[in-house]
């Protein structure tokens, strides 16, 4: 549930946390069931329920949140600093900043720890523009740039470029602010670059992306799908998560008959338009291709271990030496 919920109104379904703890108080509290007494009569024009003081407390709290941060982070004295760029439901693009330190405050060890300090809108995208940003950021917090040891971004070339990229225009402030790409990104670029250097494995996620495309397109047809594919259901094609592919490899891999029969229902069901039933015989008839089952076979052991490297470079208690011999095996 929402801290605001779709209902401004006590007392009504779905109005929020905010609404919701204060009628819960009101249960055992004296003063504060008068005071919603009175909210919901008008009888008091200060009740303090509607969307202004949510609001407001919700930006106090993002205050004192950021202060506890800033402060961990000025108490370290060095941190280094995380940004990535995306563009939001409403095509603005949006910037993630997240500050990494070494917590020296612990008696028994010390921890890296990272903090998140919000996104924040961004309308030059440039290599110039996201610097000025940044640095802007770090200066309203109170944080030198001096003191950055550190900068991780994706291999965008406005983020990774040698000359006008962040992370040159940072080195040029900050010698020691030392750039490491994201691990990920790199392993999906790859991966990426291997599989496209390859008629064959382009020809491949082609089939299985027009297999998701076929049975998506409607109701109907995806109920086909899931009457033959009962365990392992197919999945969308991810453009830049490489690991993400896994899903739809495995659930060919190991239903491909089953595959195969949903393709054949498809196409033999009363009203089905031309085009959709001679696709459907067409992809049938590439399941039972020898090249495009020997690649189902590779790709799947391939992205298996891509999948496990990737998801232990996400693991916070991860190092470089463990990555290392992943990558390698």
């Amino acid at each position: 549930m929402a801290f605001r919920g779709s209902s401004d109104k006590l007392f009504t379904p779905q109005n929020g946390k905010f609404l919701g703890l204060k009628q819960m108080l009101a249960k055992f509290d004296p003063v504060m069931q008068k005071h919603l007494a009175l909210a919901i009569k008008d009888d008091t024009s200060d009740h303090y329920c509607k969307k202004n003081i949510q609001n407001e407390l919700i930006d106090l709290m993002s205050q004192k949140f950021n202060d506890e941060i800033i402060n961990r982070v000025l108490k370290a004295v060095y941190y280094s600093i995380i940004a990535d760029c995306t563009p939001d439901i409403s095509s603005k693009e949006q910037l993630s900043l997240t500050i990494r330190i070494v917590d020296l405050s612990l008696d028994i060890r010390v921890e890296i720890k990272e903090y998140f300090l919000g996104f924040f809108s961004v309308s030059d995208s440039t290599g110039l523009g996201l610097t000025e940003v940044l640095i802007e950021l770090l200066t309203k917090h109170g944080l030198e740039i001096s003191n950055c040891r550190g900068q991780g971004y994706d291999n965008g070339s406005n983020m990774k470029g040698k000359i006008n990229g962040v992370q040159k225009r940072i080195l040029n402030l900050n010698p020691l602010t030392l750039y490491v790409p994201c691990g990920n990104h790199s392993l999906n670029l790859v991966i990426s670059d291997s599989a496209r250097s390859s008629v064959k494995s382009i020809a491949f996620f082609g089939i299985l992306q027009r297999l998701f495309t076929v049975f998506s397109t409607s109701v109907s047809r995806w109920k086909i799908l899931i009457d033959h594919v009962k365990i392992l259901h197919l999945k969308k094609l991810c453009d830049t998560r490489w690991e993400a592919k896994i899903s739809i490899v495995k659930a060919v891999r190991y239903q491909v008959g089953d595959v195969h029969d949903a393709l054949i229902a498809l196409s033999e069901i009363e009203g089905c338009n031309p085009e959709t039933a001679h696709e459907a015989i067409t992809l049938g008839e590439q399941l039972k291709n020898f090249s495009f089952l020997v690649s189902l076979i590779v790709w799947y052991d391939v992205l298996f271990q891509v999948n496990i490297v990737s998801k232990t470079l996400q693991e916070k208690d991860t190092d470089i030496t463990q990555c290392a011999k992943l990558l390698k095996s």
